[in-house]
This record gives C-alpha cells, sequence and structure tokens, in this order.
C-alpha cells in the first residue's frame, strides 16, 4: 500500500516578506510653521516622531523655500540624512545613499544637486519687470540687507545671512500695489508662465519648477530604483505647498499661528488631514497618524504596491547615470525644465 501523500500546508512566507521589507513609504514636509515652530524656528517638539520615522527606515524630505546653507544647518542639528528640496522647488538635493549606494564614509557624504530652475538672479530681473509693467513696488531679498532680513523674519544676521544665498529663486515683499495693480502683476506672471505664491512673510518668485514638480521627479526616480509604487503624505500650511500637497497620497494641512488654515488650500483639499495646530507637536501627531493609516492600508492589502515597469528611454539612461558618475555638488541639473521654460 502505497504512501499517503499530504496535502501541504499553505505557507505564509511570502507575506511575512511583503510585511517585514522596507516602507514603501515617503514623507515629504515644509518646514517654517509646519515642521518648525511659527516664530522660534523650533523642531524639537517632533523629536519623537523624527526618530520613529528613522527606526521604521520611513524618509523625510525637507521640502521648503529655504536655502541649502539653511538646510544643511538645520540638517546638521536634527541629523537628518534624507534628500531634501530647497527654494520651492528650484534645488533638488539627493545623498547618494539613497539610491542605495553602499552606507560607507565617503558615500555618505556625496551628494546628487540639480538646479531644476532658473537662477536667482534671473528670477530677481524678471520679477523687477513684472512690477515695473504692473506698476506694483515689490523689494526682492537682492535689495534687502541681512539686517532688515533679519527683521522681517526674526532671524538672527547668520541665519538671515544664509537665507540671502539664493542660487533658484526671489523672495519678496509688495511694498504698495493697489487692488488693480495687483491683478494686472498676476495677469503679467500668468502670461509668461511664471509662478507666485505668497508664503508665510514672503511673496516668492519660480521659474521652470515648483515644490510638486521636484517631488514628482524624485518619486520617479525612487520608483525606478527600488521596482514599486510608493505612497506619499506630505504636510504644509500654505497655498505655496499646493503643487506638494496635490501629489501626495496623504495630504497633511497644518493651519497657521491662530488656528485658522489657509482658505486656498482647504478649497483645493477639502478631504485633507487637519492638524490640531501649528508647530513641531502638532505636527509630529498628524503624521504619526498619516504613518499609521498608510501602515493599515498596507496590511490590508499586501499586493496593492504591485511592481512597476521597468525603465526605458530616457529613464534608463538617467539611471545608469545616476549609478556611474560622480556629479561634483552644485555643478548638476536638469536642463529639461529650463528648455520647456523657455519655449512657454
Amino acid at each position: 500500500m502505497g504512501r499517503r501523500m499530504r496535502t501541504p500546508k499553505k505557507s505564509h512566507n511570502s507575506e511575512l516578506q511583503l510585511i517585514q521589507s522596507p516602507q514603501r513609504l515617503l514623507v515629504f514636509t515644509d518646514l517654517d510653521g509646519t515642521l518648525l515652530h511659527p516664530i522660534n524656528y523650533e523642531w524639537r517638539g517632533a523629536a519623537s516622531t523624527l526618530g520613529e520615522l528613522r527606526r521604521k527606515r520611513i524618509p523625510l524630505i525637507l521640502c521648503t523655500s529655504k536655502t541649502r546653507a539653511e538646510i544643511k544647518t538645520l540638517r546638521r542639528k536634527m541629523g537628518h540624512v534624507d534628500p531634501y528640496i530647497a527654494e520651492n522647488g528650484g534645488i533638488l538635493v539627493v545623498p547618494w545613499t539613497f539610491f542605495g549606494k553602499p552606507d560607507t564614509e565617503g558615500a555618505r557624504s556625496r551628494e546628487l544637486v540639480w538646479r531644476l530652475g532658473w537662477t536667482q538672479a534671473e528670477a530677481s530681473q524678471v520679477l523687477s519687470r513684472l512690477a515695473r509693467r504692473a506698476k506694483v513696488k515689490v523689494r526682492g531679498f537682492r535689495q534687502m540687507s541681512v539686517a532688515e532680513i533679519a527683521r522681517a523674519t526674526g532671524l538672527t544676521l547668520a541665519e538671515a545671512r544664509k537665507a540671502q544665498m539664493r542660487e533658484a529663486s526671489e523672495p519678496f515683499q509688495i511694498v504698495s500695489a493697489s487692488t488693480a495693480q495687483m491683478r494686472a502683476f498676476w495677469r503679467a506672471a500668468r502670461e509668461r508662465r511664471i509662478k507666485l505664491a505668497e508664503g508665510g512673510r514672503f511673496w516668492h518668485l519660480t521659474m521652470g519648477t515648483d515644490k510638486g514638480q521636484a517631488m514628482t521627479l524624485l518619486i520617479q526616480l525612487k520608483e525606478i530604483v527600488e521596482g514599486v509604487q510608493l505612497r506619499t503624505i506630505a504636510a504644509g500650511n500654505s497655498s505655496i505647498d499646493l503643487p506638494m500637497l496635490t501629489q501626495a497620497s496623504l495630504p497633511i494641512l497644518i493651519p497657521r499661528p491662530n488656528g485658522k488654515f489657509d482658505p486656498k488650500v482647504i478649497r483645493a483639499l477639502p478631504g485633507a488631514i487637519r492638524a490640531s495646530g501649528s508647530g513641531p507637536a502638532a505636527w509630529a501627531e498628524a503624521v504619526r497618524s498619516a504613518v499609521l493609516q498608510c501602515e493599515r492600508e498596507q496590511a490590508a492589502d499586501l499586493r496593492k504596491l504591485r511592481p512597476i515597469a521597468p525603465a526605458n528611454g530616457w529613464q534608463a539612461l538617467a539611471l545608469r547615470e545616476f549609478s556611474t558618475l560622480q556629479i561634483p555638488e552644485g555643478h548638476s541639473k536638469l536642463p529639461i525644465n529650463r528648455r520647456r521654460a523657455a519655449s512657454q
């Protein structure tokens, strides 16, 4: 009599592998008034959540109007090692290790740096022409002294000096303008496909890119490297963050210090998560809640995040260059945006 064949038990190894694999999630965040306190720029109220993101290997991408010089100082204090987007999408900086390079001492210090938009000098010239045409009086960072910037922002002189070291954007203040003149100012900008956005203390002019475009580029590159689709969380507090927030799987709205939300953001994203307050503690609570929501959704449907198509064409070429080239800091850029902006 032959041996009776046993029905093999169902293996859960594949599911366990999926559960134990690195989190396919990226968190993007604005800084001033979002992760940072709107008055004193403190971040330590979010320290526990920042530590939790590191333990879970969830990259935190800073996406801000600040300059590289400002962000570098903050990153050292925070122990931040992930990519960041400076000057409202004008600069994208990606540590070499983000693309899977060995975490050696040499690799840890190497960065890929792209200027995605136009230079500050070019943006400043365009701002002057727009203002003259609309008869609006403006004052840009290039015209302001370090002391003036410090008074307007509450920064120290040393911090204000770093804020003035702009590479791809021009913050400015509206000194005087009537309602009709402001309409003409906006109309002239739209006709030239120039992006104007109101931040917490300054207006910002960028050309050729914004927070959302830089965010999308980083996501696409990471998906090519990882071979999976990513989910994203993004936190912001003003209309300047809208291009980033509208790209996110889970957007988080942070209120202004008076407790009210930016009406433009509310109209655009009525279903977004709303934080309980401004500043690092409220940011931490909202981000922790969003991460848990993503984890629950991933656990409920482990196969929702399926492999994406392999890279082809220019994507494959770009990826090959990332893996073989050593690009000096400050010398790399993506000219495709410049050509597109020039043709518009």
